[in-house]
């Protein structure tokens, strides 16, 4: 990290937020920045409340080009790695979470077979409570509905209807949806999910945290989250997240919310 990336760390992510995102035309309350992201807004980019932006410990990019329109809702996180670039216009519907090193851009930027000729412009709409994974590129004129699931490393080109839950290259509809609950506790659930998710041979104990999981980074952690939104049907807040320890927090967590 740079000094001044050092510096505006030291101030705490909503103080940074701030001065890191004052390139943009509207930020509103409550917004979080971890890391130094490059914002360059040659058009306009207006972003809603209790925006979550992380950009460690890979830089993520908004590039805003002339008469171009970045619009993010609000409670909408963005992992770290991830370039967002509209020539016309990208928006992103509230209560939405992007992944990290996901690509959107609402231009190709070249004409196959012709170096001289302009790329056409085609608008990206994400709409409400969407997820989508890791490592995910959502290319121009591509529409997402409400609610829809996009798993880790998939392209998305077109539309994609509300509720639907896609992957691969393209994206397309996957059956199955949320898994039935087999009659396992919630705990046997945590621990499957994170087995899979970290990629482990056995159940991990549910004592087991990041200190025990290589795999349960800050990229592992928004994978976990993504997992569990998955497996038990319902969106989690990010907040809570952050103060989970263990499979044993992460189960508490999902019980307290299934009893409301």
């Amino acid at each position: 990290m740079s000094a001044l990336g050092g510096l505006l760390q030291s101030l705490g992510p909503k103080l940074s937020a701030r001065i890191l995102l004052r390139g943009c035309d509207r930020v509103g309350q409550g917004a979080e920045v971890r890391g130094v992201p490059r914002i360059v807004n040659g058009g306009r980019i207006e972003i809603g409340e209790r925006f979550h932006f992380s950009s460690q410990p890979v830089m993520s990019h908004f590039l805003a080009e002339q008469g171009g329109l970045i619009s993010i809702g609000d409670d909408v996180s963005i992992g770290h790695g991830t370039g967002i670039a509209a020539r016309g216009s990208i928006s992103i519907g509230s209560g939405t979470r992007v992944g990290a090193f996901v690509l959107a851009m609402d231009t190709d930027y070249h004409v196959a077979g012709d170096t001289k000729a302009h790329a056409a412009i085609s608008p990206i709409r994400i709409g409400a409570r969407v997820r989508i994974g890791n490592s995910v590129t959502v290319l121009c004129g591509s529409v997402i509905g409400d609610d829809a699931v996009v798993l880790d490393g998939s392209v998305v080109s077109g539309p994609i209807p509300a509720g639907a839950r896609v992957g691969g290259v393209p994206a397309r509809a996957l059956g199955g949806g949320v898994r039935a609950d087999s009659g396992e506790s919630v705990e046997q659930r945590v621990q499957r999910v994170a087995r899979d998710c970290f990629r482990l041979a056995e159940l991990p104990a549910l004592k087991a945290g990041p200190a025990e999981l290589e795999a349960w980074d800050s990229l592992g952690a928004l994978s976990f989250l993504l997992a569990l939104e998955e497996e038990f049907g319902f969106s989690l807040a990010e907040d809570p997240m952050r103060g989970v320890h263990s499979l044993l927090d992460a189960s508490v967590m999902i019980s307290s919310a299934l009893a409301r």
